[in-house]
């Protein structure tokens, strides 16, 4: 049964299609569906840039990353691992830092000020994270100050 090359409808016997117009053929042919190379059977083509965004996601899929075949050798989806690491490391410390001071510094009534700074860094570190994810998908290899040199070198490496 031959198809419209265009809308996909029946168009036995007739030099036109019915429905829309569009001028048939010796025999219609369905219309082929267009479907991204990324998601066509058997393909393991994923953009690099998604890539970076799953990096990003948490450490364990950064980690993986740098772990399996294909992606380890890409430059891109290395940098953006490394750079999540490190970031992740960094926010820890950061947390960790202002825990410590808190907990110590509670004897002399300085606890609220440091319960500040910790809403402080958690929020701007979802901020930055939030950044580097929107950079990551734009397909740009945003560094961060210190943490994005660290990145780059290792990613080189």
């Amino acid at each position: 049964m031959p198809f419209c090359s265009q809308c996909g409808a029946d168009v036995t016997g007739t030099q036109f299609c019915s429905k829309c117009g569009a001028p048939q053929g010796e025999s219609g042919t369905p219309p082929q569906a267009q479907v991204p190379p990324q998601v066509q059977a058997g393909g393991d083509d994923v953009p690099d840039n998604v890539l970076g965004v799953i990096a990003y996601m948490t450490p364990i899929p950064a980690i993986i990353f740098l772990l399996l075949e294909p992606y380890k050798t890409n430059p891109f989806v290395r940098f953006h691992s490394f750079q999540m690491i490190f970031f992740c490391l960094a926010c820890f410390v950061l947390s960790t830092v202002a825990t410590i001071m808190g907990v110590a510094l509670s004897f002399i009534g300085m606890t609220s000020i440091f319960a500040f700074l910790g809403i402080i860094i958690n929020m701007g570190s979802m901020v930055v994270w939030l950044i580097l994810v929107l950079k990551a998908y734009q397909g740009e290899t945003f560094k961060l100050p210190i943490i994005g040199d660290f990145a780059a070198k290792q990613a080189q490496a």
